[in-house]
Order: C-alpha cells, then sequence, then structure tokens
C-alpha cells in the first residue's frame, strides 16, 4: 500500500469550483497564439464534474432557468451508464449519433475480427480497464472506460494518480497537448424535474454522517471513467487523429490526498473517428452594447463553435474575458434550453477576432434549433441573455 500523496500539483477539478458557475468555471490557462492580447485572454471552460455538488447545483440551476430541465433519468441506454450521464440523450437521440456516424462502441469492435480495436483491454494488476463508447464531432471527443477488478470500499472516491492524454509520437511536443476533463462517475443524475437523482430515478439518500451516498459501482462491480478532450487551436480536430491515453496507479482521492493505491499501468492507443456534424450559420450579428458581432456559428448535436468580431472595448471580468458565451439555445416550439455549456474555451484569435468552442452536456437537434443564446458581461451590471436567430 502506498502513503498518501498530496495530489494538489494535478490538474485536479475540485467540487467547489462548480459553486462559482453552476455549468462554466472560468479558469485561466496558457494562450497558444503569440499574440499579447490572446496570451491574456484565453479561458478554459471547465466541463461539469460527476461530484454530489455538482450535479444539485446543476439541477438547482435548471429549475431557476424557468423549468428547462435536463433529460429524464430512466432511459433504455445503448450506451454504458458513465457516457449516457456525461451527454444525456433519449433512445433516439443515441441512435441518430450512431447512425451519422459520431459514436463507436468498442464493445461490438471486440467481437470483429477485421476491426484494428479488437484486444484493446488492457489488465495490470489484476485491474481491466477497457474503452466502452467513443463519441467525437469536429472539436470534441466524450471516451469512457470500464474499470474492472478493483474493490473499491464504500464511501470511498475511486481516482488514477495520474492520467496522461496527448497525441502525435512525442508527449511533450507542442502540438500533442490535449485538453482533458475527466472523472469517475458516480451514478448521479438531474432527473426530469430538475432534481439529482441516482440514475434509475430514485432519491438521493445519505449515510450516518449525513453525506450523500454515492453510486460509482455499477451491478456488476465495475466503475466507468468517462473523459471530455479537445485540441486547445480551436482550428484542429481530434478526428483522424491517435489519442495515447495513460492512467497510473489506481486508489481513493480524499480532499485531495491520493490514498490506498494499487500501482498499474494501463495505457491505450485510440484512432480517433467520428463525424464533424455541424451545420454552419452566417450571421454577422452585432450583439447590443457588447461592442461584439456574431460573425457565424457551428452547431452539433453535441457541440458549438462561435467566430465573433470585436468592435469596441470589452470589460474583462476577474474570472473570464469578458467575451459573450453561449448560454443556451431556443427551439422553434418557443422552448429555451439553458446552462448546455459543458467544457471547451473561448479567447482571441487577434486584436478584433475571438472564438468559442464548447462541448454541450446533452444531445440537442439541430434542425429544431432556432436561435442562440448568449450571456453578455457587462462591467458590474447582471449578465443578461441576447437572442441571435440562426439564418
Amino acid at each position: 500500500m502506498k502513503e498518501e500523496k498530496d495530489i494538489l500539483n494535478r490538474d485536479v477539478e475540485i467540487p467547489e469550483v462548480v459553486f462559482r458557475k453552476a455549468d462554466a468555471a472560468l479558469n485561466q490557462i496558457r494562450a497558444n497564439t503569440g499574440s499579447t492580447k490572446a496570451t491574456r485572454k484565453v479561458t478554459r471552460i471547465q466541463g461539469r464534474i460527476h461530484h454530489v455538488q455538482a450535479a444539485a447545483v446543476a439541477c438547482a440551476v435548471l429549475i431557476g432557468a424557468g423549468g428547462i430541465t435536463a433529460t429524464a433519468a430512466v432511459i433504455h441506454h445503448l450506451w454504458s451508464r458513465g457516457m449516457q450521464a456525461n451527454i444525456q440523450a433519449t433512445e433516439e437521440q443515441q441512435k441518430n449519433l450512431t447512425d451519422q456516424g459520431m459514436v463507436t462502441q468498442f464493445d461490438q469492435a471486440y467481437t470483429s475480427a477485421n476491426s484494428d480495436l479488437t484486444g484493446m483491454e488492457v489488465t495490470s494488476e489484476g485491474i481491466t480497464v477497457k474503452p466502452m463508447e467513443m463519441i467525437a464531432d469536429g472539436h470534441f471527443v466524450h471516451l469512457s472506460f470500464q474499470v474492472e477488478g478493483y474493490d473499491l470500499p464504500d464511501g470511498e472516491e475511486p481516482f488514477f494518480e495520474t492520467m496522461k492524454v496527448y497525441t502525435g509520437d512525442e508527449e511533450t511536443a507542442e502540438d500533442s497537448f490535449v485538453n482533458m476533463n475527466g472523472s469517475f462517475y458516480n451514478g448521479i443524475i438531474c432527473d426530469e424535474n430538475g432534481n439529482p437523482v441516482y440514475e434509475d430515478g430514485t432519491p438521493l439518500t445519505v449515510d450516518e454522517n449525513g453525506t450523500t451516498i454515492e453510486r460509482y459501482k455499477a451491478e456488476d462491480g465495475t466503475l466507468e471513467y468517462v473523459m471530455t478532450l479537445y485540441k486547445p487551436d480551436p482550428e484542429e480536430s481530434l478526428l483522424g487523429q491517435m489519442l495515447h491515453v495513460q492512467m497510473e496507479n489506481l486508489g481513493t482521492v480524499k480532499k485531495t490526498m491520493f490514498m490506498n493505491g494499487i500501482e498499474g499501468t494501463w495505457s491505450f492507443d485510440i484512432p480517433v473517428s467520428g463525424k464533424d456534424a455541424a451545420q454552419t450559420y452566417e450571421l454577422n450579428a452585432p450583439l447590443e452594447n457588447a461592442n461584439v458581432t456574431v460573425l457565424s456559428a457551428a452547431l452539433s448535436p453535441i457541440s458549438v463553435r462561435v467566430d465573433y468580431e470585436v468592435t469596441g472595448e470589452i470589460q474583462a471580468q476577474e474570472d473570464d474575458n469578458g467575451l459573450p458565451e453561449v448560454g443556451g439555445v431556443v427551439l422553434k416550439d418557443g422552448s429555451r434550453l439553458l446552462y448546455l455549456l459543458n467544457g471547451g474555451q473561448i479567447g482571441y484569435q487577434d486584436d478584433t477576432h475571438a472564438y468559442e468552442i464548447s462541448s454541450f452536456d446533452r444531445v440537442i437537434d439541430v434542425d429544431q434549433v432556432q436561435s442562440l443564446l448568449f450571456r453578455i458581461h457587462a462591467g458590474d451590471s447582471p449578465e443578461k441573455y441576447v437572442s441571435v436567430d440562426l439564418k
């Protein structure tokens, strides 16, 4: 058994971050251009975290948005439980994404003698890890892994001490860097009324200390790790690239301390298949009192890219760069889906042009979207939404 280790030096997402902004806690990261303005103004939109606190806050926000809620909890899964929680989708939506070529289901590939994915599972120290699903479009990749053989103690949170993801031949090469948000799935989602519940629709329960009980284990005792990936360069897609994923040392985590570690290594080389299913709209729509014009938007079932022109001074905030953000969509039936963002980044390409790439926390029907909703930041005044119709 390894001694406890402080893992604060890792890129660890702490649940308290969620309380700052339920769907988009913005943290400053390095820029990937040479512009001084760009270096100062690129922010990363962190994905939601599958912890009890995150689920509760996210669901509360959905209720406050006028009753718009996430997908119902009880769904016939075509995907693994963790992937279904990461991108909530109806059975029909799951089938549609598969038909569009956006989904790779590795369990089917294992049974195909002609598949390059056959035999991809890795066993180390008696623990077997294997990829389950990959969902990919032109910007984002969602990837889930099943973990079998680890005896997780009740009430503990599983954790990989080291997680490396990169493309190319050299891990340290500049163009090999991949942004990653990931965590073990804990069995908690939002139900059709916007409340945090277990994935079977039952209410949350607590232990003798009043702590919510999380369900990391599936019925067969396996765990699932789910990650969302994207390249920091908004012009670069992961489609067609080889993902190198390396997990080291499986244990538990508590208050950022890694404990009870089993020393093992699980490495994968995964070709990224999928499809850029985005529909592009030329908009050229000025945002009122924001000094920003929305030039275009590319909308896919799982993500959005927006290109902006900055026409005047932008008031940067303490925790973001002041640029507008996509806050949701308006459907053709008049309903609004808010708080869709679930990871990505927003920043400048040069002094007058900016962009946003963001994944969604659920699947949307692009053909049913009438307009995009933008959150506008204006100094100390409350943020507001501005609607831009798609053309």
